[in-house]
């Protein structure tokens, strides 16, 4: 799995989108590799992992 800096991974947070704007995961797949041409692939698995964390920080954020 290729790791990812901090500044990617929020970027992948950002492409997921919020509310009615959500991407799918194979639409965020493409933006992010049309974007990090000179990256290796992400793939769906990847951005499944930061939609789960995205899920649980607005679960938790709902809390607060």
């Amino acid at each position: 799995m290729v790791k990812l800096t901090e500044r990617e991974r929020i970027e992948i947070l950002c492409m997921i989108g919020f509310g009615d704007r959500i991407h799918t995961q194979k639409e965020v797949v493409g933006l992010f590799n049309e974007t990090h041409l000179d990256w290796h692939p992400i793939s769906q698995s990847m951005v499944i992992i930061y939609s789960v964390d995205e899920y649980l920080f607005r679960k938790i954020d709902e809390h607060y």
